[in-house]
């Protein structure tokens, strides 16, 4: 049985490597918006992406939503 992974999975350090935040986020956002997610799941964590403020903050976001849905609970 294949395990279930995060959308982020691949692409954090994709993430991470970004030099500025609005590239981050774009990056974030294109993913969560090709998701199978449910809409209200979508529409939650664009607004939290959306409400973060340093690269860190949104590298930080993009970690602990690959730890939830990979079952590990942090956010």
């Amino acid at each position: 049985m294949k395990k279930k992974e995060s959308i982020l999975t691949n692409q954090l350090e994709e993430i991470f490597l970004c030099k500025d935040l609005e590239s981050a986020r774009d990056i974030f956002n294109k993913l969560v918006q090709e998701s199978k997610l449910t809409a209200h799941t979508k529409a939650k964590m664009l607004l939290y992406a959306g409400q973060c403020r340093t690269l860190i903050e949104m590298q930080t976001y993009a970690t602990n939503s690959c730890f939830k849905f990979n079952g590990l609970g942090v956010v």
